[in-house]
Formats: structure tokens, C-alpha cells, sequence
């Protein structure tokens, strides 16, 4: 009896055993998903699968671009300025979910839009072109005021040299038209844009006041002659150079009871015959008046000065 009991528990046994290896074998054929837990993860990024990339951040240079073109600006030497309008482009941007929105939009003739056009009146040669991203390339053309309306008109020649455009004198209308291309881009595409600047070379300009006070003295005349006496050297300039030195100079509020034991280490002599002792280095203008202090934003525009006229 014993022999057969026992006969019963090992045949028992190895039953289970057997079944047990069955379940294991049945595990092996779904894949071997180790548990429910394992299921409920994603296999992977959503954004890999469906090779989507991300946004970049918004910074400096090419990333900078978004579904808008790029504002251009106009600056002379004075850093008056205006913003050139905006007129046919066609430009395609990145929408980050795997798609791209292009958009074409037309516009009249740059010599079609008097009214949108604010004339920008300066005595310099030059003005400086300011994007909010430089394109990879662009050109420019322009037409004489004398042709507003006329689109028939063919354009003139136009100089230039990295961002510097050569006024002509006179009134005349510019169209700047840049691309903006390349594989890394997020944006990019062709956009024309239309200013107006009148250079006159007898224009009497109203003192420029970089930060300087109230009560400010105008009527400063763009022939103003100023001489700036350095290193034993005397440089006479008129212009908007001597306008802008002449208003900082005249502008700043003197104390008599300011003044410093500092050498200065250049003087201005105005056209009035008044002459300043200026010293960069420790910040200040002097006269017989007394003392003022410069801020930072006149420092900088002095220095300008002195390189362009020194």
C-alpha cells in the first residue's frame, strides 16, 4: 500500500512540474512580456517615431526667425531711423508638428505707396541697413521721387557695401529685397522691403541729445564746425558728428562745485569759441562752468566720434 501511495505522489509531482514548464514555454511565444507594467510604458518618444523635431530656442542668428519676415530698420549716423514697410514676399516656416505653412503676399510697387513711405531726411552719405536676422544675401534698387506713381519708371543704380548703402542726393525711394536660405533654417524665404530718405547736404539738423537734459539747446546747423584738440594734434569736422559732439557738450548741467583733481586727456572747442576739457576714462566734461558728469550711452557716442574724425 505504502509502494503504491507513493507511486501516486510522484506521478503527482512530475504532472505538475510538466505543466508548469508548459506555462513557461506559452510566456516565451507572446514575446516575453515580462508583466502588465512593462505594457503600460511607451515603447518610445512620440517625437522620434514620428521624426517631428523640436521648437529650438528663441536667441541670436537663424533661430530667431518665426512666422513673420524679419523687421528692417534704417539708421544714419545720428541714430535717427525709420522701419522700412514691408511689401511682396514669400516666406515658409516650420509649425513643429510635422508640417510647414507657407504664405505668398503681394503688394504694390515700392513707387505705389507714397502714404506708407515716411520720408527719413539726413545729411550723411550713408545710412546703415539693421536686420532683426542678416539674410544670406540681398540687393537694392532705387527710383527719384520725382517718379512717385510712375511704376513704369526703371530703377537706378544703387551702391552698397556689406550693410552700408550710398545715399544718392535728393529724394529717392530704396527697395532692399533679401533672402533668407539654407537647410538649418526653421523660416525662411524672399521679401521685399521700401523706405524713403532724402539726403540734403544744406540741411540745417536740430541737436541730437543722446541722453543729456532738459531745456535743450536746438537749431544746431550741420555745417557746425567743431575741433577736437588730442595728443597734440588739431581735427576740425563739421556735420553730424560735430551737431551730435556740440549737443552733449552743451546740454550736460555744469557744477562749479564738482570739479576734480583728473587732468583731462582731450578738449572740444565749439564753434561759440567755448572750450571743454573732456576726460572718458573717469567719465566727465569740464568748462569754465563747472563740472558734469557722462553717461554711459554719451561715452560711446563720443568714442564713435573720435574714431570716425581722428
Amino acid at each position: 500500500m505504502k509502494k503504491v501511495l507513493s507511486a501516486l505522489l510522484a506521478a503527482a509531482l512530475i504532472f505538475s512540474l510538466a505543466a508548469c514548464g508548459m506555462g513557461q514555454h506559452g510566456g516565451d511565444e507572446q514575446g516575453d512580456l515580462p508583466g502588465n507594467a512593462e505594457l503600460s510604458e511607451p515603447a518610445s518618444d512620440p517625437s522620434e517615431e514620428s521624426n517631428v523635431p523640436s521648437p529650438p530656442p528663441r536667441g541670436t542668428g537663424p533661430s530667431r526667425l518665426g512666422p513673420q519676415p524679419p523687421v528692417l530698420k534704417i539708421h544714419d549716423s545720428s541714430c535717427m531711423g525709420i522701419e522700412a514697410n514691408v511689401g511682396t514676399y514669400s516666406w515658409t516656416y516650420n509649425n513643429w508638428d510635422g508640417t510647414w505653412t507657407s504664405v505668398e503676399a503681394d503688394s504694390s510697387h515700392p513707387l505705389e505707396r507714397q502714404e506708407f513711405l515716411t520720408p527719413m531726411t539726413t545729411a550723411d552719405a550713408t545710412v546703415e541697413l539693421y536686420f532683426d536676422v542678416q539674410p544670406q544675401q540681398f540687393t537694392v534698387r532705387c527710383w527719384s521721387d520725382a517718379c512717385w506713381g510712375m511704376m513704369d519708371t526703371l530703377e537706378g543704380a544703387a551702391q552698397w557695401e556689406g550693410n552700408t548703402l550710398e545715399l544718392r542726393e535728393g529724394g529717392f525711394i530704396y527697395e532692399v529685397i533679401a533672402e533668407w536660405t539654407g537647410e538649418d533654417l526653421t523660416s525662411g524665404g524672399t521679401v521685399s522691403y521700401a523706405f524713403y530718405v532724402v539726403r540734403d547736404l544744406h540741411l540745417h539738423m536740430s541737436a541730437l541729445r543722446p541722453e543729456t537734459v532738459e531745456d535743450p539747446v536746438s537749431g544746431f546747423c550741420g555745417n557746425t564746425m567743431t575741433t577736437v584738440h588730442l595728443d597734440g594734434q588739431d581735427y576740425a569736422f563739421a556735420g553730424s558728428d560735430s551737431v551730435s559732439l556740440t549737443a552733449i557738450l552743451i546740454n550736460l548741467q555744469y557744477d562749479p562745485n564738482k570739479i576734480c583733481n583728473c587732468m583731462p586727456e582731450f578738449s572740444v572747442s565749439t564753434e561759440d569759441g567755448t572750450k571743454y576739457g573732456v576726460n572718458l576714462s573717469e567719465c566727465y566734461v569740464r568748462c569754465d562752468d563747472g563740472q558734469a558728469d557722462l553717461t554711459v550711452e554719451q561715452i560711446h557716442r563720443i568714442r564713435e566720434i573720435l574714431e570716425n574724425q581722428t
